[in-house]
């Protein structure tokens, strides 16, 4: 049982200077990781409500005092440590009653899935990236079928802790048979497909959706809070940026 990665990230928290909320988002993202790894999925998804739920700011903290709004931001890190000295609780008993159950103790931050359709272009500089990143960029096409079905491989692969979103206007749909001047374009339903599978497996914070920009391009509907990037200019700085706030230990020079 290696509760090391808990009693790390107690220090870093407590370290935290005053309005750093980043390194708070940061923080909980590694126990969210630890949890998902090492717990059940009932335990996971209570530590993950509770930590997300943590309030760290006063809805009206410029009506306050500066020692008030620290009194709450403390407050905060203590609740936040208190999660995770319960989530150390909870790890000890679940292994303690089980024999079976054999963990993963490592956070591995190295496995990214990147989705795409067509657009070549946007795939081979996405996984240009993410190796040039010293990571490791999951692409199903290039995975062995080992007789397996599309789905089963998918299934197989989808073991990371992060993905990215490769969305480009492929698929063209007209949206008034009256006038067939107006279309639309559309990823690939494959795209969406998986995108709602790890939108639902990972959660938001944990996807990273870059898009081709084009006028007549529409975004996938009933999915909000994502983080879309345009693949414009400067697009590698953002998904570094993202992917460093998640907590994978990279080096932006690397780029």
């Amino acid at each position: 049982m290696n509760l090391r990665p808990l009693d790390q990230l107690i220090s870093e928290i407590e370290s935290i200077e005053y309005d750093d909320y980043s390194k708070v988002k940061l923080s909980i993202s590694k126990a969210e990781i630890f949890a998902k790894h090492n717990m059940t999925s009932e335990s996971c998804q209570y530590f993950k409500e509770k930590m997300k739920a943590i309030e760290f700011y006063s809805y009206n903290s410029y009506l306050l005092e500066e020692r008030s709004n620290k009194d709450i931001w403390e407050n905060g890190k203590r609740e936040l440590i208190g999660y995770i000295d319960n989530m150390k609780l909870d790890y000890g008993l679940s292994n303690s009653n089980s024999s079976t159950k054999s963990p993963k103790n490592n956070l591995n931050f190295k496995d990214i899935f990147i989705v795409h359709g067509h657009d070549r272009e946007m795939l081979l500089d996405a996984e240009k990236l993410i190796n040039n990143l010293d990571l490791n960029p999951k692409i199903l096409q290039d995975e062995a079928d080992k007789g397996r079905t599309v789905i089963e491989k998918f299934e197989d692969h989808s073991d990371v802790d992060f993905a990215i979103i490769l969305l480009s206007p492929e698929d063209k749909f007209y949206t008034d048979l009256e006038d067939p001047t107006k279309i639309v374009t559309r990823s690939r339903q494959n795209v969406i497909l998986e995108l709602g599978y790890f939108f639902s497996k990972l959660g938001r914070d944990h996807i990273i959706v870059l898009h081709r920009e084009d006028k007549s391009f529409e975004f996938p509907s009933d999915i909000f809070g994502l983080i879309y990037q345009p693949y414009s200019r400067g697009w590698e700085n953002d998904v570094v940026d993202e992917l460093q706030s998640f907590g994978f230990d990279i080096d932006k020079n690397k780029i």
